[in-house]
């Protein structure tokens, strides 16, 4: 599995509460002490731009725009990698703490490489063992070219588990004459003999850029045409095994997965560093002593970090996808929480969907599973089961109340030889349809799953907001993307922040677009958001909506220090008037964050544990490229908190904005006699039927439907439509018009109205239950059992018993009378 790639970064540690008034007082985020996935940092309020730890040796241009740096870390060792003039120098991933001890307990063999004293050169654990080339490379410096552990140094990946890794640099050396010369290498890493038992599998994780698997040497590669000449490997991991001390066999190789990649996707995508979770399983090996080498070889190869290496017992995996769309109830302007338990100090919130619309939970377990078992609330029974990979739903409204909520699915997975494995989403419920209200307030609706905090980024002991603005940021964004100090013709800084929307099972309109922030914001400055269009490959294009936010309309929670929460509106206008329509995937932007007035803004964001969830978050970077302006979209990212744990992360971009409905109840034709009269059709309507466009059309190739008039009334399961019929002209016996119900963001209910003569009698019919009179006699057919009229007051002028049809003598005066048989109704008029 390929993991997204990003930078070392820590929370805040904000106090969660229901409001401002129950948060303890924060700290400045710029004082005092934080801790950073585990290492203790000094965090200060003010910084001197440090110099950068990594040094360019040398610089390479492939292509326009495009060169290649050799760079050397502070422990000597050399990496390769790609800078773009348009685009970034491959980024950080976030340093992680250890492994939970769930995640390890039981393990045949765990290696994170958390053993190291962080001195001792060329160090690996001491019941490990190497097999190194027999020719410079194995011999050179005394092992610098050959596997040893190490802390994440430069630009290079950080960790997925720890703050330690085993790295294998790529051979150069610079010779005595200051030429340089690749050495070939095949240096070998191996384990200590374990002995697998059943389900048992190899995993490890390893990080290493796609593109220098391939030799780039220039006789190699067509820079012109960005094509390989010769598509040479230049250096690959290999893994292999061997039973009790036997021959080695290969079972693993890293480089034929890209071998249908093209230069020009692996340059353009793949340039930086990449982090593969590699699964091994050991089917067949079960009572039998192995040990496993990690072989490195190969010329021209660049360096490779080896985690999280592991024997264990497969597991089944359990998960599911929210609906696509579906967001959460977010914060109040006043940043309160939908929901929080004040005796558990925990926030909880509401899964808001459409209602009447087809969702798909999508189920993201583990292969191995063999059986799935949802169990899911569908409205009538709250434990309604289903045994299909991915659960399908469609849900009624929740009517403005909470008690209308849906139970959350549960899902469980089994499989022979294995636990049982359960997942369910962290909310209080599903709430589906309308605007998302609870005790009076009404909520916006978020990608966030309520919790909220601050991110600030870590980097050569800078501090500054991870998605935010400082007066540093430049500095640190500077030297951790391009290695050096900011000049005025070369510098990088994030211009402006992006979440990225869904696109919608159904689509919705934004009312308003709230962005909370915590920080110094000061007077006189000017914010800005704007909706984008998203392109197939997330980039932002075609902007649809945009608005300003001045200081004086920022709502202010005060938390009685120096910095406080805000809750920033910005009232949007589409480019075609009105408000936006988010009806396909779209980007949220917010910018203007870097104005000269010295803020201090971290914009808050959630920090879910729950893996189920994903991260959405951008990061528009705005800069110069010697001198030339560049500007760039940096990808969605990974955090993990300060214990380790690995968290998604979004902006609290909060949308204000509601999800209609409109459905036809009981029938959508009707029939009317001669005699004209009233036609009701039942309605389930969000918004009030009076606001309901109808437009009325002729049906039958007729051109006339003057003789229908439509009046709407009520909302939910009250609401209706009536329809006057006006009476059928002489010498016509039918007619027809259609009603076509429209509301914006709703399904169109489309109704049908005849009108005709039938032997003189006038008739109504609802679905097969028909009702005619034949004199003072009503005849009603399709009916079996009871069969009751009513006139319109509610009194009862006649009963019978039907068996197929029945004829009951009355004696009513004109008028419109109701029938009734088995749970159905029909009206007549006589």
């Amino acid at each position: 599995m390929r993991k997204p790639l990003f930078f070392a970064a820590i929370a805040l540690g904000m106090a969660a509460g229901p409001c401002y008034a129950q948060r303890a007082a924060l700290p400045s985020p710029l004082q005092g002490q934080a801790t950073a996935c585990g290492v203790k940092a000094e965090v200060k309020s003010e910084f001197a731009a440090s110099p950068a730890r990594v040094q360019v040796l040398a610089e390479r241009i492939l292509a326009p725009g495009v060169v290649e740096q050799e760079c050397a870390l502070a422990g000597g060792a050399r990496y390769k990698r790609i800078v773009k003039r348009h685009g970034a120098a491959q980024p950080l991933r976030l340093l992680a703490g250890p492994s939970r001890a769930e995640d390890t307990e039981g393990a045949l063999l765990y290696e994170g490489f958390e053993g190291w004293d962080d001195t001792t050169k060329n160090w690996i654990p001491p019941t490990w063992s190497e097999i190194n080339s027999t020719g410079e490379a194995g011999t050179y410096g005394n092992g610098a070219f050959t596997w040893y552990v190490s802390a994440q140094n430069g630009t290079l990946p950080n960790p997925v588990e720890g703050k330690y890794y085993c790295i294998i640099p790529y051979a150069r050396v610079t010779r005595a004459d200051k030429t340089t010369e690749d050495l070939p290498q095949d240096e070998w890493l191996v384990t200590p003999a374990v002995t697998p038992r059943v389900h048992e599998q190899l995993s490890f994780n390893i990080s290493y850029s796609p593109l220098y698997l391939y030799d780039m040497s220039n006789e190699n590669i067509n820079f012109s045409t960005m094509e390989f000449i010769n598509r040479v490997v230049a250096a690959t991991l290999k893994v292999y095994l061997r039973e009790n001390g036997g021959e080695w066999k290969e079972i693993y190789d890293i480089e034929p997965a890209w071998r249908d990649y093209t230069l020009k996707q692996l340059l353009n995508e793949h340039f930086g560093q990449t982090s593969q979770d590699v699964v091994i399983p050991l089917d067949g090996y079960e009572g039998k002593k192995l040990e496993f080498a990690f072989r490195y070889v190969g010329l021209r190869g660049n360096t490779m970090e080896l985690d999280k290496v592991m024997v264990d017992k497969a597991k089944l995996t359990v998960g599911y996808n929210r609906p696509a769309g579906a967001m959460y109830w977010g914060l109040s302007k006043d940043l309160e929480y939908p929901f929080y338990d004040a005796e558990s100090q925990q926030a909880f919130t509401m899964l808001h969907v459409p209602a009447f619309t087809p969702l798909t939970w999508a189920n993201t377990s583990s292969a191995n599973v063999a059986t799935n078992t949802w169990v899911y609330d569908d409205g009538t029974c709250a434990n309604a089961v289903a045994t299909t990979k991915d659960l399908a739903t469609s849900y009624a409204p929740s009517r403005d109340t909470i008690a209308g909520a849906y139970g959350v699915p549960q899902l469980t997975v089994q499989a022979d030889g294995f636990a049982n494995a359960s997942y369910q989403l962290a909310v209080k419920g599903v709430y589906a349809g309308g605007a998302p209200r609870h005790d009076g307030a009404q909520f916006p609706l978020t990608l966030a799953n309520v919790q909220k905090d601050g991110i600030g980024l870590l980097y050569n002991s800078q501090y500054v907001p991870l998605s935010g603005y400082h007066k540093y940021s430049k500095s640190v964004w500077t030297n951790m993307l391009m290695g050096k100090n900011p000049t005025d013709s070369n510098y990088v800084a994030p211009f402006g922040f992006l979440t990225k929307l869904e696109k919608p099972q159904r689509s919705y309109a934004v009312k308003r677009v709230w962005v909370m922030a915590y920080g110094l914001i000061n007077a006189g400055t000017k914010l800005n958001f704007a909706f984008y269009r998203c392109s197939p490959d997330n980039k932002p294009y075609a902007p649809f909506a945009s608005a300003e936010c001045p200081y004086d309309s920022i709502v202010t929670i005060s938390t009685g220090s120096s910095y406080n929460y805000y809750a920033i509106p910005f009232d949007l206008t589409g480019t075609e008037g009105g408000a936006p329509v988010i009806d396909r995937d779209a980007f949220g932007f917010v910018y203007g964050l870097d104005s000269e007035e010295n803020n201090v803004i971290y914009l808050l964001q959630t920090v879910s544990y729950d893996k189920a969830d994903s991260n959405s978050q951008y990061i528009y970077m705005l800069g110069k490229k010697d001198g030339d302006m560049t500007a760039y979209v940096m990808p969605a990212t990974d955090i993990l908190d300060a214990a380790g744990n690995e968290l998604k992360s979004n902006l609290y971009m909060e949308l204000e904005t509601e999800l209609p409905w409109l459905k036809a109840v009981g029938d959508t034709v009707a029939t009317t006699g001669a005699a004209g009269g009233t036609v009701q059709f039942g309605l389930d309507s969000y918004p009030d039927a009076s606001a309901l466009n109808v437009a009325v059309a002729a049906a039958d190739g007729g051109s006339d439907a003057s003789w229908l008039s439509a009046t709407g009334s009520g909302r939910n399961t009250d609401a209706a439509l009536k329809v006057a019929v006006q009476p059928l002209p002489a010498g016509v016996t039918q007619r027809s018009a259609t009603l076509t119900l429209s509301y914006p963001q709703c399904d169109n209910v489309v109704l049908t109205v005849h009108q005709n003569v039938l032997s003189g009698v006038d008739i109504v019919t609802a679905g097969t239950l028909v009702a005619a009179f034949a004199g003072d006699n009503l005849v009603v057919k399709n009916a079996q059992g009871v069969v009751e009229v009513y006139d319109v007051a509610g009194k009862l002028v006649g009963r019978a018993v039907a068996h197929g049809e029945a004829t009951i003598a009355t004696s009513p005066g004109r008028g419109v009378y109701i029938v009734r048989a088995a749970g159905r109704a029909v009206k007549v008029v006589k």
